[in-house]
């Protein structure tokens, strides 16, 4: 009985759908640019977790019992919300994004309004760090001029009249 032994070209093309495997796994994705052919919300996925006997969660358990959530989800239905009860911890909301960072609130002795307004600021925000942000735009193409005014030329801008001729 003969063994099988592969060809060089098998090796070859072996080798070449491994290196191509490999590429596609740690192969960068391009960078998020929102706005750019669709809107695409930023915040994905909303964690609610709270304890069930906990005093600090009592915010939280209202806010979850009174049907209050129902009419947030029906209200933003691009974010996936998960309600997780853990016992003796506070409650928190984790976001997931879209740019890969997570971003969690700690919702101690809040009520269920200021519960509300936690999701809706995380539901708002890009999961970027904040930041302070020295000038007035922000581009990914700054400008060398800098921005236009009107009030930088020389004369203001008018809207004349237009001249009499003298046959009319």
């Amino acid at each position: 009985m003969q063994k099988f032994r592969p060809t060089t070209r098998a090796y070859a093309l072996a080798r070449r759908m491994a290196k191509d495997a490999i590429e596609t796994a740690t192969r960068v994705p391009a960078p998020f640019r929102n706005g750019v052919g669709a809107f695409v919300y930023p915040c994905r996925k909303l964690i609610l977790n709270y304890c069930e006997r906990g005093g600090s969660s009592r915010g939280m358990h209202e806010f979850l019992t009174s049907g209050r959530l129902q009419t947030w989800a029906r209200e933003h239905p691009q974010v996936e919300i998960q309600v997780q009860p853990i016992p003796f911890q506070h409650p928190q909301i984790v976001g997931y994004f879209n740019n890969g960072r997570e971003r969690t609130v700690v919702t101690r002795k809040f009520s269920a309004e200021q519960v509300e307004e936690s999701l809706v600021a995380l539901t708002n925000t890009s999961g970027l760090p904040d930041r302070r942000y020295r000038k007035p735009v922000i581009s990914a193409n700054p400008s060398v001029r800098g921005i236009w005014s009107p009030f930088h030329t020389q004369k203001p801008y008018q809207v004349e009249p237009p001249k009499k001729t003298e046959s009319s």
